[in-house]
């Protein structure tokens, strides 16, 4: 019996990667989202170029890990991709969460109401994003495959996030995951709102930037709670160039973590009937009525974390805008049973609003009235995550 076990632990394929990407700008002028103050105008000519990104990661099963230079992933997006895609391969679509992109709202196709600076959904872009993106992740399907034995994972502390609800502390941990000595995933914690409403050319912000000068892709951490608080002066690229290069002068030294085992596992978020937070119609002057019948038309029927395991590095994306405080229960709960690099990237596969623990969801503000599941919603994200990494977890 031993033998066997042996025989079969050895036959297992070693973890291959391959990488593609390619332009998301639309070949016409769209409205950004991100800020209602906009107003519904459309972008402008001149800025940056948008881009989606891929990693095709294959051992026992294959899973896309793509970086979209958009505000959020609806679920009608991920579906959609899916669709397009061999049955086989797995998804882990994840926006980067700039404000200068495309309103994603107009892929959602619960956004059939008419609010005023958000985008209505439009199957036509629909169509042309899903595809755009399916195309990149099968040139990554069909590009050559580089053996990835071991990688490495590098991390420091970067003192460039700051909290904006009462007493949210952010993670300050930057962690970098390298393959052959080149990056290969970045995840930090802050929003990207370096450019403000009024920017009307499309722009990648600091994730976008970090990107172009590494090669590598990123991910964004729990930013549901966390602002950038970045040097560099008032002009908003001087402020994204201060942090790629904070970024880029840290040589931390990699610690060796082996890509055995590789494994990827969706669980389903168990949330209660979506409903308005109780403050929400008075502060935007609605009746309550209209207010209980636009959460119930936006919140999805259905969200889900979706995880990734290599060795002892765990990767649990949330869909939607979870606060750091839920991102600090999740990671510990993951070193727990055995994970020494867990990380919580925001916007995966899903976008279900602002997710919020009890007593945060009961101080109100903005993000509370963006959180459709009630004030427990938070909590069922953090069991879900819990309950995915408890499957994966090297701890049995």
């Amino acid at each position: 019996m031993l033998t066997h076990l042996c025989l079969a632990f050895l036959a297992r394929p070693a973890m291959t990667m391959a990488t593609a990407s390619a332009s998301i700008v639309p070949p016409e002028p769209l409205a950004p989202g991100g800020y209602t103050e906009r107003g519904g105008k459309l972008f402008e000519p001149g800025g940056d170029d948008l881009k989606c990104r891929v990693i095709v990661l294959r051992s026992d099963e294959a899973v896309a890990i793509v970086s979209l230079e958009m505000l959020t992933v609806p679920e009608s997006l991920k579906e959609e991709v899916q669709k397009k895609l061999p049955a086989k391969v797995n998804l882990f679509l994840s926006a980067t969460h700039t404000h200068c992109a495309p309103d994603s709202q107009m892929l959602n196709r619960r956004m059939t109401l008419a609010i005023p600076g958000i985008a209505s959904f439009r199957r036509k872009w629909l169509d042309w994003f899903s595809t755009r993106i399916a195309d990149t992740i099968s040139l990554a399907l069909r590009a050559k495959r580089t053996s990835v034995d071991k990688l490495g994972v590098a991390e420091f502390r970067l003192l460039a996030n700051r909290g904006r609800r009462k007493l949210a502390t952010p993670s300050t941990l930057f962690t970098t995951i390298l393959a052959d000595g080149k990056p290969l995933l970045m995840s930090y914690a802050a929003h990207p709102v370096n450019y403000d409403s009024t920017e009307l050319k499309l722009r990648s912000d600091w994730p976008g930037a970090l990107m172009n000068a590494t090669g590598g892709i990123v991910l964004d951490g729990a930013i549901g709670d966390v602002s950038p608080k970045f040097g560099g002066g008032a002009n908003p690229q001087d402020r994204v160039d201060w942090f790629v290069k904070r970024v880029l002068s840290q040589h931390p030294k990699p610690r060796p973590e082996t890509t055995e085992p590789f494994q990827y596992r969706t669980e389903p978020v168990q949330f209660d009937a979506p409903t308005p937070h109780p403050n929400f119609a008075r502060d935007y002057k609605i009746p309550a009525a209209f207010a209980d019948s636009m959460v119930k038309t936006f919140a999805p029927p259905k969200s889900e974390i979706t995880a990734i395991r290599i060795g002892k590095t765990l990767i649990l994306g949330i869909p939607g805008e979870p606060t750091a405080e839920m991102g600090q229960q999740i990671i510990a709960h993951a070193r727990a049973r055995g994970f020494r690099s867990p990380l919580v990237i925001s916007h995966v596969n899903g976008w279900a609003g602002y997710m919020l623990l009890p007593d945060d969801y009961d101080r109100g503000g903005y993000e509370a009235n963006l959180s459709f599941f009630g004030r427990d919603g938070g909590t069922r994200v953090v069991e879900a995550a819990n309950r995915a990494t408890d499957a994966l977890s090297p701890v049995q």
